[in-house]
């Protein structure tokens, strides 16, 4: 083997190394995209069917209540008054229980091998 030949094949070695590399980064991005991808669409398919159990427990709570206190109304506005007083206790909050927990929560996704 002449003096040369080791520089073009440790270039050759070089390069495919490196295109190895390149390809394995890729895939390990689709890899990543794909998990997530997937976390999202699983979390939204069981958001719709929770939030479609929650609106169906909330009127038939509402009615309830209506006829407990004897005015469809009353029930309607206390189911109301409780949504209401949750959203404001989240927007109190929400910094440090909604927006830090889905940051972390993408972050693990992100970074966190699987």
């Amino acid at each position: 083997m002449s003096a040369s030949q080791e520089p073009k094949e440790f270039t050759e070695v070089l390069r495919g190394y490196i295109q190895t590399n390149l390809e394995l980064a890729k895939l390990e991005i689709v890899e990543r995209g794909s998990v997530i991808g997937t976390a999202i669409f699983s979390g939204v398919v069981i958001a719709v069917f929770g939030l479609l159990a929650l609106a169906l427990l909330s009127i038939g709570a509402s009615f309830y209540f209506g006829q407990l206190f004897g005015d469809i109304f009353a029930g309607f506005a206390l189911v109301s008054g409780f949504y209401l007083l949750l959203a404001g206790v989240l927007f109190l909050f929400r910094k440090r229980i909604v927006e830090k927990t889905i940051r972390d929560k993408i972050l693990h996704e992100l970074l966190v091998q699987q």
